[in-house]
């Protein structure tokens, strides 16, 4: 297939999962005449590029994009943009990708590609970090829900980002907890003048690369196909880092603290994994299929 062809394709995938529709991996492969494993394929590379795709419990996929017209920002030049990333790809520091994000947002690349790219991480963990400075209240806005599936905005008393920059910890004082909020379901986050009136509740719990604290550590070792593997880096960018490829199987060697977190995302893609270890996470995972298989007689 041409180069030009394949580009337009990846256009119109993004223009696909940009809509108000969701849609399956199926259907998104009838509407662009290609296999389910090509729009894998093409999921990859928008990962790649800074795409965070999200899917919903029907297994519907989608791209929440967000402009922010009110507040035009200077552009860099090419020459600018280039440097900067040269410079950042040598690094390992966990904000390179949304600093590469805000780069690329704000060089002068060609109008079709400048939608590609958007800097919404990197504002939103600006925001974070100095409502944490200054100890005030921030309200999320429109957040999503995987568990419920809905919209919404939440107030919350942000305490710590995790390792790897995928989530804020943050004291909510409608539910009276601390939970974990990923940075790529937020719409927005409004920073407001009310200080904080639960500090003495916030806790900075570990967090394993699942979102899931606790104290007593699990090596896990999941052996995968190239469909679970692309899933996962879709939904854990920096889950490559414990990656190792043996021929075509995928290796993700890490720590965990809590099986449920692993086994929500291994039920997900359970046709593509060979492997699990140890036995208690295999055992979590085939209990947690169990009951959904209950659930639906």
């Amino acid at each position: 297939m041409p180069p030009q062809q394949k580009i337009l394709r990846v256009f119109k995938l993004i223009s696909h999962l940009k809509s108000d529709s969701r849609k399956t991996v199926g259907e998104l492969a009838k509407l662009m005449e290609t296999t389910e494993r090509s729009i894998y394929r093409y999921f990859g590379l928008l990962d790649e590029i800074g795409f965070a795709i999200d899917k919903d419990f029907e297994n519907r996929f989608f791209i929440q994009m967000w402009d922010d017209q009110d507040n035009p920002v200077q552009e860099f030049s090419l020459d600018e943009s280039k440097l900067l990333s040269d410079m950042l790809k040598s690094t390992k520091h966990p904000l390179k990708s949304s600093l590469l994000e805000k780069i690329h947002t704000r060089g002068e690349l060609p109008g079709m590609a400048k939608n590609i790219v958007k800097a919404k991480s990197a504002k939103t963990i600006s925001t974070l970090t100095k409502a944490m400075e200054l100890h005030k209240q921030v309200i999320l806005k429109k957040y999503h829900s995987a568990r419920s599936n809905t919209l919404t905005d939440r107030t919350v008393e942000p305490v710590c980002f995790t390792d790897n920059y995928m989530s804020i910890v943050a004291f909510e004082p409608a539910n009276k907890d601390n939970r974990h909020f990923k940075i790529d379901r937020i719409a927005e986050v409004e920073l407001t003048d009310k200080t904080w009136k639960h500090e003495a509740k916030h806790e900075k719990p570990q967090v394993d690369l699942f979102g899931m604290g606790g104290n007593k550590e699990t090596e896990v070792y999941i052996t995968m196909g190239h469909k679970a593997y692309l899933l996962f880096i879709e939904e854990i960018p920096n889950g490559k880092n414990y990656i190792t490829k043996k021929g075509t199987k995928y290796i993700l060697q890490c720590k965990i603290y809590d099986p449920k977190g692993i086994v929500r995302f291994l039920a997900g893609v359970v046709d593509d994994i060979i492997d699990v270890e140890p036995v208690v996470v295999k055992k979590a995972l085939y209990k947690h299929l169990e009951n959904g298989t209950k659930k639906m007689e």
